[in-house]
């Protein structure tokens, strides 16, 4: 059993500095064209490894908080990716499964009354709220901006890697006290970033290139 915990604690570490690599690029590079697409096809596939090593460590040694915060990344990382790849946003049987998942999980987090997994948690019933009242236009056929992918992708994208960079930081700086202010600052740092970047590439100049489709091999 330790053999296999240690298997997986490395596993989770490998993957965890993957993703970090990988976000970065993806975020400094050029929407639509290769290198962006690439580095977020592995920054994706890297935080599911993520996820699932966080669950089994989650419950072999018994750590709800990992298992919070490894489902809350998942949450963000499966919805960002589905934006991209289904930009009509209809949802399908496992998006609500997720979403159903993500809202369970939020419960339990801020039930915890844990200062970081309370402040986790409020994010995540907030994107809940957000998914139900975009998938309820959608079915409804209700009009929706034509870049609400977009925004979703950025949103949640951004929040996947911030769960990243975070557990970076908790993990390689330990003299910081109280320790939520590293659990936190990675959030306070880039959320103001990810408003910007949806600013960005969701005003009606960018919109215009989509709909002309002068956006290089968009796929953003």
């Amino acid at each position: 059993m330790q053999t296999l915990q240690f298997i997986f604690l490395i596993l989770h570490i490998a993957s965890g500095y993957l993703a970090l690599t990988a976000g970065a690029v993806t975020m400094i590079s050029q929407k639509g064209q290769t290198l962006h697409r690439s580095t977020g096809k592995i920054f994706f596939i890297s935080m599911i490894g993520v996820t699932v090593t966080s669950v089994y460590l989650s419950i072999a040694k018994d750590n709800l908080f990992l298992l919070f915060v490894g489902l809350f990344v998942f949450y963000q990382n499966f919805s960002g990716w589905r934006s991209v790849k289904h930009k009509t946003l209809k949802p399908a049987w496992f998006d609500w499964l997720v979403l159903a998942m993500a809202l369970v999980n939020a419960f339990f987090m801020i039930r915890s009354m844990n200062v970081v997994l309370l402040v986790f948690g409020g994010v995540s019933l907030i994107l809940v709220y957000t998914d139900i009242k975009l998938y309820r236009s959608i079915l409804l056929q209700r009009k929706i901006s034509p870049l609400s992918w977009m925004a979703r992708h950025i949103g949640m994208m951004t929040g996947a890697y911030i769960g990243a960079i975070t557990a970076f930081l908790v993990v390689n700086i330990t003299s910081v006290k109280p320790a939520w202010v590293i659990w936190l600052l990675p959030t306070a740092l880039l959320v103001p970033l990810m408003r910007y970047w949806t600013w960005k590439f969701t005003k009606k100049p960018f919109q215009k290139r989509v709909t002309d489709g002068t956006l290089a091999n968009s796929n953003e």
